[in-house]
């Protein structure tokens, strides 16, 4: 299991399920699947997060000294990433403008790592960081591969925008549950740390019906049916980890392997749908 957990630690495989969703856009929108654009989002997000990761670990770990070798391979991860995006982006010239906003938002999401006065006030505005995350997420995974057909598709763009970030909310508030007690204790705030778990259970049904309400309207509009039972699976599964996780902490790997692994899960399952 040792492979694996670097696969996890290292967001390879947070990246492969952002790179799948890129390619579920496609196919929701029944478009050609831009390979390219879904190899820059794995490296964007393998770079983004590995840079947040070696962040996180600087500002926060007490006891973690300030050595380079602690952070090598966040670093070599980082340059590769850099490297590979330098390489599509000089192919995919028309995504730079969607970029800067996707990195303008990557950057806010980043502040409350910086022990800085003017950014304490932002840090406790907790609802900020969870839905930054998500729409940075459904963001780059729709609009990447997307940009392109938004005069002839934009609702059905729209429809698709809304599901997914219904869906990442969901997955972003299940690591925001994790990471309440950790949150607190270095004074970033999150919906986790602000809800009530009564409350945060009301929250979570309230998206999962919108969730419902999103794909029967898409159906109707023009989702096939095959693509509309994907859709209603995906948000089955990303409630039922909600509650097992609001029921009692989970493992590493139910977070970082199953949870996160739903993205890839819908991904390949409205691929098989398509067969």
């Amino acid at each position: 299991m040792r492979w694996l957990k670097f696969l996890l630690s290292h967001s390879l495989f947070v990246s492969l399920c952002a790179a799948a969703l890129s390619c579920q856009t496609s196919i929701l929108l029944q478009k050609q699947i831009d390979w390219s654009f879904c190899s820059l989002i794995f490296w964007l997000t393998l770079g983004t997060y590995n840079l947040y990761w070696g962040l996180s670990k600087w500002s926060f770990e007490i006891t973690c000294p300030k050595v380079f070798s602690n952070y090598l391979i966040n670093i070599i991860l980082m340059v590769v990433s850099t490297v590979a995006l330098l390489f599509y982006l000089s192919l995919l010239f028309s995504i730079w403008p969607y970029l800067i906003i996707a990195s303008l938002s990557t950057i806010l999401y980043c502040l409350p790592l910086i022990y800085k006065e003017s950014f304490v006030k932002y840090r406790k505005i907790g609802f900020i960081k969870t839905l930054l995350l998500a729409f940075t997420w459904t963001f780059v995974t729709v609009v990447f591969p997307a940009h392109s057909i938004f005069a002839t598709n934009f609702l059905e763009i729209f429809f698709v925008f809304s599901f997914r970030f219904l869906f990442l909310l969901t997955l972003c508030i299940i690591f925001d549950l994790r990471d309440s007690k950790i949150d607190l204790f270095h004074g970033i705030r999150s919906l986790a740390t602000e809800l009530s778990k009564q409350s945060a259970n009301l929250i979570m049904v309230i998206i999962f019906f919108l969730q419902l309400f999103v794909t029967i309207f898409f159906l109707k509009f023009k989702l096939e049916n095959s693509q509309s039972i994907v859709l209603f699976t995906t948000a089955v599964l990303s409630i039922g980890c909600y509650f097992l996780s609001a029921i009692k902490e989970r493992s590493y790997y139910f977070y970082y392997f199953l949870v996160d692994g739903l993205m890839l899960f819908s991904a390949i399952a409205s691929y098989i749908a398509t067969i």
